[in-house]
């Protein structure tokens, strides 16, 4: 039987697969870009273990490891789509898009959000993604007609399965509090990661200088997760409820009158795509300075504190 620890890391891999694939709608890989999505366990790994390791606690310490997701997503599993066009996609698809789509996907492998507030914010999501899915192929791929609704109710069918009996196993299991990778852990990421990197760089979707920047940004934001860090006090993985199936099928619920409200909804002007698309750029020109701003200004704040300032 699967450990405790691996049975929550691939749950969170299938949610932030499902979040940059189905919620974003991203154009359905190849045959041979199939093997790239191993990088959604590699990356799900390595977001706990920095949770884990660096004690993260709130939204920005949230907000950061979700940037850390969109930009090894964007580098190692969907370059061809979200740096086709540096620097432009680097803030708008990958620190914007897919960061924004992990941050939901980390709210939900959380438990974050069981208020009225939190729920009607689901129905909000599946309203979007049933608006960007319907008419973004237009606007983004040169489709020739919108989505049709049987499409994306077999997607969500499909995908919201595939979470479910993810979860299956973790109603059996408690969460660990400790996702701590092994040194040989560290070394099997290491090598997904070479080897990824070089299969993008073959199929001609990455250069050297787009990896380069790519990954100073996400070190960057390991950074930030590391001054973040404090030795005691509640963490994220132990002051929020595990992830249940019953939570799981509300939420799915939810989503799918969101969406079905979404699906009907007249085209506009502007329309849902570019309400959308600025949306994506500003959150992915916002957050990372937003997240360096606060922490710093916390830092401050202690230091001043210390030395009586």
């Amino acid at each position: 039987m699967l450990s405790p620890v691996v049975i929550y890391r691939l749950l969170l891999a299938v949610l932030l697969g499902f979040a940059s694939v189905i919620l974003l709608w991203t154009p359905i890989p190849t045959a041979a870009d199939w093997l790239s999505l191993i990088g959604c366990y590699a990356i799900s790994a390595l977001l706990l273990d920095l949770a884990s390791r660096h004690r993260a606690r709130d939204l920005y310490a949230l907000m950061t490891l979700a940037g850390l997701y969109g930009l090894l997503a964007a580098l190692f599993i969907h370059p061809a789509t979200a740096l086709i066009d540096m620097p432009r996609t680097l803030f708008t698809r990958a620190m914007g898009a897919h960061t924004l789509m992990g941050l939901i996907a980390l709210a939900i492998f959380f438990g974050i959000g069981k208020s009225p507030l939190a729920r009607f914010g689901v129905i909000l999501v599946g309203l979007a993604w049933a608006v960007w899915a319907k008419w973004s192929p237009l606007e983004l791929w040169g489709a020739a007609e919108p989505t049709s609704p049987i499409l994306l109710i077999l997607a969500f069918v499909i995908g919201v399965s595939v979470i479910l009996l993810a979860a299956i196993p973790l109603q059996r299991v408690e969460r660990p509090t400790d996702f701590r990778l092994s040194p040989l852990g560290w070394l099997i990421i290491g090598a997904v990661a070479a080897v990824l990197l070089l299969f993008q760089a073959a199929q001609g979707r990455i250069d050297g200088v787009t990896a380069v920047i790519t990954l100073v940004l996400a070190g960057f934001g390991a950074a930030i997760l590391w001054f973040q860090k404090r030795a005691k006090g509640s963490t994220l993985l132990d002051s929020t409820p595990a992830p249940t199936l019953r939570g799981m099928v509300t939420t799915a619920i939810l989503f799918a009158v969101g969406a079905v409200i979404g699906y009907a909804l007249p085209r506009t002007d502007p329309d849902g795509v570019e309400i959308l698309v600025s949306l994506f750029a500003a959150y992915g020109v916002i957050w990372l300075p937003a997240v360096s701003i606060v922490l710093g200004a916390r830092a401050f704040i202690r230091q001043a504190g210390a030395f009586r300032l």
